[in-house]
C-alpha cells in the first residue's frame, strides 16, 4: 500500500497491489488499485459502510495488464505513483518492474537480475529472483547528494540461447536449446507445483502438450548438466 503525496497526481489516495490469489476467477491476475479513503475529520475515524465494512465500495482507478504479458504475483509486489503521473509497479514473485503512463501504456521494463542461484542470464528468465518491492528516487534526491555514482559491470552473464515458441500458446510449445550439451527442463505453475519434465537432445526441438493445463502463467526451468547453468523462461498458456 502506498499513500500518494499531496504534491503529485491524486495525492492524498492510495494506491496498492492485489496480489489476486483468492479471486474468485478462472484466471488468477493481480491488479492496481487506487481508492479515496473517507475519513472523518471529527472523529479521526475511517468511514464504515452499513455492513461495518471500510469503505470506498468502488475503486477510483484500476489497472491488469492483458493476457498475452499478464501481471501476476502470488505474494509481495508494489506500486508507486511518480513524479512525472506515471505508476511503478512491481510484480514481486517474477522480480519484474514495470511504469506505465497515464493512458496505460507500458513506457518502461526490468527484470531484477540477481537471484539466489546465480545471476541471471541474457534474454533469459531466472528465478528465484524476487523483489518484495520497489521505489524510484529522482535525480534530485537528498541521499544523492555530495555522492558521485559509478557505472559497475552488468550484473548479467553471457548468453545462453534458449527458446519457447509460440508463446503465448493454447495446445502447446515447442522447446528448442542451441547448445552444445543436453539440457533438463522442467515446467512449473504460478504456485510451484511441477507440470513436467524432460531432457532435452542437443539442437533438436521436443514438443510440451499443455492442452489439459489450466489457462495462466507457466514458468520454464532450463538446467544444463556440463555447465551447470540454469536458465528460466515464462510461458503464457491462453
Amino acid at each position: 500500500m502506498h499513500f500518494v503525496p499531496d504534491s503529485l497526481k491524486d495525492g492524498g489516495k492510495v494506491m496498492l497491489f492485489n496480489n489476486g490469489v483468492f479471486r474468485n476467477s478462472p484466471n488468477l491476475y493481480s491488479s492496481v488499485h487506487l481508492i479515496s479513503l473517507p475519513f472523518d475529520e471529527t472523529t479521526q475515524q475511517y468511514l464504515l459502510a452499513n455492513n461495518e465494512t471500510y469503505l470506498p465500495s468502488q475503486f477510483d482507478w484500476s489497472y491488469r495488464s492483458n493476457w498475452v504479458d499478464p501481471l501476476f504475483s502470488y505474494y509481495i509486489g508494489s506500486v508507486q505513483r511518480l513524479p512525472n503521473g506515471n505508476t511503478l509497479i512491481c510484480e514481486g514473485a517474477t522480480g519484474e518492474l514495470i511504469e506505465i503512463d497515464a493512458n496505460e501504456k507500458k513506457v518502461w521494463q526490468y527484470r531484477n537480475p540477481v537471484g539466489i542461484e546465480r545471476n541471471l542470464m541474457v534474454g533469459n528468465f531466472l528465478r528465484p529472483n524476487d523483489l518484495f518491492g520497489a521505489h524510484k528516487y529522482g535525480k534530485n534526491y537528498s541521499a544523492f547528494e555530495d555522492k558521485t555514482l559509478e557505472e559497475g559491470s552488468p550484473l548479467h552473464l553471457c548468453k545462453v540461447w534458449f527458446t519457447a515458441y509460440p508463446n503465448p500458446c493454447k495446445e502447446g510449445f515447442w522447446l528448442y536449446a542451441k547448445e552444445e550439451e543436453p539440457a533438463t527442463i522442467q515446467v512449473f505453475n504460478a504456485i510451484g507445483q511441477r507440470m513436467y519434465q524432460n531432457v532435452v537432445p542437443l539442437n533438436i526441438a521436443t514438443k510440451v502438450d499443455v492442452n489439459t493445463w489450466q489457462n495462466g502463467v507457466y514458468y520454464v526451468k532450463v538446467q544444463f548438466e556440463q555447465s551447470e547453468v540454469i536458465c528460466y523462461l515464462k510461458i503464457i498458456k491462453m
